[in-house]
Order: structure tokens, then sequence, then C-alpha cells
């Protein structure tokens, strides 16, 4: 991960090339939004950070603000995944190679997918089995698609969260479901009892 010597380097060489950005800010400001950018850019890779800032002073003539740094790292370091087409194009192949099921140390099991959302897809529609019965290709292809598409973008959200913002999730959700539950089962039931 960057560290603030990185992401200083990167930020030096920033101003630098966009000198117009510093011009009508004080020393504290520019102080201020380095250490805004220390904190937000930790979670990229330093060698990542520096070739993305080298990309968009190639691209961009306007000084970025720290997703248009982010975003692009994010999506360098991310797996590429396959289009929700491609993903269904997968599925029906197993169904035109007639692999409906195959028996593994006697058990009947269905095909499994590289791509982690083909498979929670093809589970949430009720499975590989169901798939194959299905008589209606292309419902089925409408709804994987649209559940695909759902769930790669909660990915790329969630790939995007700082890791504070996950740790603030964890901490939130604990406080809300498993703190009440846990009373629950101690046996307080909240009603001053």
């Amino acid at each position: 991960m960057a560290t603030p010597l990185e992401v200083q380097q990167v930020w030096n060489v920033l101003i630098r090339v966009y000198s117009y950005y510093a011009k009508d800010k004080t020393p504290e400001d520019l102080a201020d939004t380095l250490t805004l950018y220390q904190e937000l850019l930790a979670d990229v890779p330093g060698d990542v950070l520096k070739a993305i800032a080298k990309q968009h002073l190639r691209t961009s003539k306007y000084f970025p603000v720290p997703s248009e740094l982010s975003q692009p790292a994010m999506a360098l370091t991310q797996p590429t995944r396959e289009s929700a087409m491609e993903a269904w194009g997968s599925v029906t192949d197993m169904f035109n190679r007639g692999e409906y099921y195959f028996y593994e140390g006697g058990i009947c099991r269905a095909p499994t997918w590289a791509n982690p959302i083909t498979a929670k897809v093809v589970r949430c529609m009720g499975g590989y089995f169901e798939l194959c019965k299905s008589t209606n290709l292309t419902a089925d292809r409408a709804r994987f698609i649209e559940a695909y598409d759902q769930l790669a973008q909660r990915e790329h959200a969630e790939a995007l969260l700082l890791p504070e913002v996950r740790e603030l999730r964890t901490k939130l959700l604990a406080e809300r479901i498993i703190a009440p539950l846990a009373k629950q089962l101690s046996g307080g039931n909240g009603h001053g009892s």
C-alpha cells in the first residue's frame, strides 16, 4: 500500500505539472489537502498509484481529485470480470455440452465456475439442476443478466470502500444486529425486566 511518502512524491509531481492548482492556496491549505490525499490513497499500492498518476498526467489537463486516482487504480488491481452475457454463455455452454451433472465419489455434483459471481447467480436462481430443467431460457437469461450486473456493481462498490469504512460498517452491523441478538439470547428483552 502507498506510504505517506509515496503519496507525497506523486503529489509533488502533480503540483509541479499542474502549477495553477497551488497558486491561490496557502501552505497550510496545501498541507491539509496533501494529508487528505495520503489518507484517501493509502490503500492503493504505491507502484500502481505512480503509474495511474502518470496516466492521468498524460490524459488530463486538470489536477486530479482522489477518486480520479483511486478508481483507475482499483480497476487495475481488481480481476477483470466477464460481462453478464459472457457469464450466461458459460452456463449455456454447459447445457449445450450436456454437462448437466457429474459424479464424484458417488455424489452427484453440478459444474463449477471460476467466476464467483456466475456461481452465486446460478445458486440464487435455484441451482444448476433447476436451470437445466427450465423451459424458458429467454426469461432465465434476462434474470441472470440482471442479477449478475447487480452483483458485479456491488462487488465494484465494495472494492472502492476505504478499509476504515469497511471496519465502521462491521462495527455498526455488530451494534445493530449482534448486540440485540446477544441480549435476547441472554434473557434480556429490553423492556426493563
